[in-house]
């Protein structure tokens, strides 16, 4: 960084609040509209007996696409497929009630009978569906709130499989459970939604013998579901009975099922061990009750003791049980943690080798990653190093100590993705994942000189990664080349008439360097000779505002940005101000490369449109070619 007077920390704090009373006092923008749309309504009691919409709109998508004609009802956008989005349904008071009469304007009614409950959360998107005001809809899930709705008002809900319907822009419950998935009054519109098709052939289903016949459970609807269950044979699908003894009553109290093949551990002794939580007594819940300003009498006291001390026996069977141990799919390697000797730049965190499918576009590749992606034919050779906690845009806060930049080992790798950009620039890896909260996986791209994308916005999603913040997190590709970061992506394209803005705002600040900010826009300028459109372009609130409020106004809010596709600016050490923002704004960005100085690499940011993350890597691409043509 540059040299100068030192700050206090109060300078630093009124620093910052002047940029956030500048920010407070712009007038709110309104977003370029790009499908039309109405206001939107609260709509009368008259225009909705069962109380299932929560708001009105009228929001017409693309003129084709797979929803084209389709009516729905839904908490995210989905018109650009060719649907027409009726408004937000109801669900139940903060997602919290598998009954539907939680809702802040009252109960929502059975479609069938409304004198019954529509079940929940997801009422409101099962009423509509019912009552066939919409075609299509979307219900989250952390208990059964896809899918009980969608049993009470006889329509299909879908809980998809954890992660693969990304959960970003949905309030979360519990990590670890939240779901979203579509809903529809067929099968055929909710594989739509998910642009899932398939025939059905030689499946085996298994008719869960505890899923029957529980306390709770009416015999007609047990016989019901069974003896359809067994018209799937006419399809050719096998159906036979099968046994979870967990699942009743267990799993009904403690929320939990252990994955398949883990119940042989049951078969063990019945020695008595302590249990793993004591039943409180009376009085502990007596003065819990008192804590939360509840009267609660002693016959009521009773029988919560009696509920939880039922439900701790199922936990403490399942606290006994052994841990699982998953079937392994791909060969591996138990792992180890690389000797310093094997490791001098210290970007290993643990060693392996999972090697993947005989085919797949990622063959032959090499991988340091976080999440599996073996499947696609690379192979895992280990955990890249990362910042502790994720929390640094250093190097040096790694529990075992700094990553040390590829280049010159007194230097930064950057962070927090520190271990996958030096893997990459040591050639022991061809690709790597990282995360990026406010710039980890651009800046130690930048430092390292590699290609790294920060995908739009829930693009890829985060599941199975720590989060730090929701509205924050984004995970994205690592590699030395763009072509590799887009097979990781399975983005491609050429360029052609593409116009690139170069920020003013991205250059010049206090921590810039001269050369650094030259070489980048010598750089950009070369773009020309690919077919595209160069020219500088402004957003003053990008610096010093967005360094301290970490905010950048979303696209088309701003009459400066006049339409540009892309845009540039430099990435060198100091300059988080560059990289921050679009992680609030959710827009997609990549580092590469633009050549080096001092001996060390210079990063170029490349910014695009949101979700059109394909252009952002045909420049990137184009600036590769051009950068490493043979003059």
């Amino acid at each position: 960084m540059k040299s100068g007077a030192a700050s206090t920390s109060s300078d630093l704090i009124k620093e910052a609040l002047v940029s956030y009373d500048r920010v407070d006092k712009m007038t709110e923008p309104i977003p370029a509209v790009k499908w039309p749309r109405t206001a939107g309504w609260r709509p009368e009691p008259a225009d909705n007996p069962h109380n299932a919409w929560y708001w009105r709109t009228e929001i017409t998508g693309a003129s084709t696409g797979k929803l084209q004609g389709k009516t729905v009802a839904i908490k995210d956008n989905v018109a650009v497929a060719g649907g027409t989005i009726k408004g937000k349904s109801m669900c139940e008071d903060l997602c919290m009630s598998a009954d539907s009469f939680t809702s802040v304007t009252g109960p929502v009614l059975n479609a069938h009978d409304r004198t019954r409950s529509a079940g929940g959360s997801s009422s409101g998107s099962a009423a509509l569906l019912a009552l066939e005001q919409v075609d299509m809809a979307t219900g989250g899930d952390q208990g059964g709130s896809v899918r009980i709705p969608a049993a009470w008002s006889g329509v299909v809900g879908l809980k998809a499989t954890y992660g693969l319907v990304p959960y970003i822009g949905c309030v979360p419950i519990g990590i670890t459970r939240d779901h979203v998935g579509p809903m529809a009054r067929t099968v055929h519109d909710v594989a739509l939604m998910l642009e899932l098709t398939g025939d059905l052939g030689g499946i085996r289903v298994g008719l869960l013998k505890e899923g029957f016949g529980s306390e709770s459970a009416e015999a007609d609807v047990d016989e019901l579901v069974r003896a359809q269950a067994h018209r799937l044979t006419s399809a050719g699908a096998v159906v036979e009975d099968m046994s979870v003894p967990l699942h009743y009553p267990d799993a009904s109290h403690i929320y939990s099922v252990v994955h398949e093949g883990s119940l042989e551990t049951m078969k063990g002794n019945e020695l008595y061990s302590p249990p793993a939580v004591r039943t409180p007594s009376l009085q502990q819940l007596s003065q819990s009750a008192a804590k939360f300003n509840l009267d609660i009498d002693e016959a009521e006291l009773k029988q919560y003791q009696d509920l939880i001390k039922e439900a701790l026996v199922s936990y403490d069977r399942v606290d006994k049980m052994t841990e699982p141990i998953p079937a392994v799919k791909w060969p591996r390697t138990a792992g180890w943690r690389p000797e310093p000797a094997d490791n001098p730049h210290n970007a290993w965190y643990w060693r392996t080798e999972i090697t993947g499918a005989s085919t797949g576009k990622l063959q032959g590749k090499t991988v340091a990653i976080k999440d599996n992606v073996a499947v696609a034919g690379g192979t895992i050779k280990g955990k890249s190093m990362c910042e502790d906690l994720c929390m640094s845009a250093d190097s040096f806060t790694s529990v075992t100590g700094p990553v040390l930049n590829a280049h010159d080992r007194t230097r930064s790798a950057g962070g927090s993705s520190s271990g996958s950009a030096t893997l990459l620039v040591l050639e022991q890896v061809d690709m790597a994942t990282g995360g990026d909260q406010g710039g980890s996986i651009r800046i130690p791209a930048a430092w390292s000189g590699v290609v790294g994308l920060k995908a739009t916005y829930g693009l890829v999603p985060y599941t199975g990664c720590v989060p730090i913040d929701i509205t924050r997190d984004h995970v994205g590709p690592m590699a030395r080349t763009v072509h590799d970061v887009a097979l990781m992506l399975e983005l491609t394209g050429d360029l052609g008439g593409i116009r690139v803005g170069l920020l003013k705002e991205g250059f010049g600040s206090e921590s810039a360097e001269a050369d650094v900010d030259e070489l980048v826009r010598a750089q950009a300028h070369r773009l020309t000779s690919a077919g595209a459109v160069v020219e500088d372009m402004s957003v003053p609130l990008h610096y010093p505002d967005a360094s301290h409020i970490y905010s950048v106004v979303h696209e088309g809010s701003l009459e400066t940005m006049k339409g540009n596709e892309i845009c540039n600016m430099a990435l060198s050490f100091g300059q988080a101000s560059n990289v921050c923002p679009f992680n609030l704004t959710g827009h997609p960005a990549l580092s590469i490369n633009a050549g080096f100085s001092q001996g060390l690499p210079v990063g170029m940011m490349i910014v695009g449109r949101h979700f059109d993350d394909a252009t952002v890597l045909k420049v990137a691409h184009a600036f590769e070619q051009i950068r490493d043509a043979k003059i």
